[in-house]
């Protein structure tokens, strides 16, 4: 919440209610919901918001009281609009991503296996947001299904387009993770074999889940970008 109050206002501090109403608007919102959360976070006979009641609110100071008051809205916090200028699809292979194999069972007496990153990747267009490692029979490399953030259409190919509020929701609703948290680890026999960790990401609050694994070859925690 902060980092943003510091891209929306010229003093990283306080923004009128109007303004933070526009703004989360821009990131998905619905109305009636940006509403709500402008009104609940502005300081009372004031039409300003305060970074810190905004903070407390949305739950990065997280007191329980503001949690219990925003509950309401935070479950619809990425809804999309209708108008929004952008949309957002399930791609199932996708043909621009650039997959990175990690592990691979080579060593092992045991059927072929491995495991690929898909890193995110934003094209004129389109954001390509990875759904999680990607284990796959065989070494061959498999396909990558993602999350695609599409904006909206320009009537030229030679026009700019405002990326910004696909980065947005992208960062709203997909937050990075604050640590990670050992499921399982292999430690090889013999050598030649690669070790294998497997990690659960923690979601920076009890609003998010995280999807699937990240997987290591090593036992240091993984970072959070």
């Amino acid at each position: 919440p902060a980092s943003l109050f510091e891209r929306w206002t010229a003093d990283g501090q306080r923004l009128t209610r109007a303004d933070l109403r526009r703004h989360l608007q821009d990131l998905g919102l619905l109305p009636a919901h940006a509403n709500a959360l402008s009104m609940a976070c502005a300081e009372k006979a004031s039409s300003e918001v305060h970074v810190r009641a905004f903070s407390e609110l949305i739950g990065e100071v997280a007191t329980s009281q503001a949690r219990a008051a925003v509950t309401s809205c935070v479950a619809v916090d990425i809804s999309i609009r209708q108008d929004a200028p952008f949309e957002v699809v399930f791609v199932s292979a996708s043909k621009h991503a650039t997959l990175s194999a990690v592990w691979s069972s080579k060593g092992y007496p045991c059927s072929p296996l491995s495991i690929w990153r898909m890193a995110p990747l934003e094209r004129k267009t389109s954001l390509y947001i990875p759904l999680g490692y990607i284990a796959a029979a065989g070494f061959k490399e498999p396909s990558a299904p993602c999350l695609e953030v599409k904006a909206g259409k320009t009537k030229s190919w030679f026009a700019t387009v405002d990326m910004a509020p696909c980065r947005a929701w992208v960062e709203a609703a997909m937050p990075l993770p604050v640590s990670f948290r050992l499921l399982w680890g292999l430690v090889p026999a013999e050598p030649g074999q690669q070790p294998l960790y497997l990690w659960r990401p923690v979601p920076p609050s009890e609003h998010f889940v995280s999807l699937g694994a990240v997987v290591t070859v090593t036992p240091a925690e993984p970072r959070g970008d």
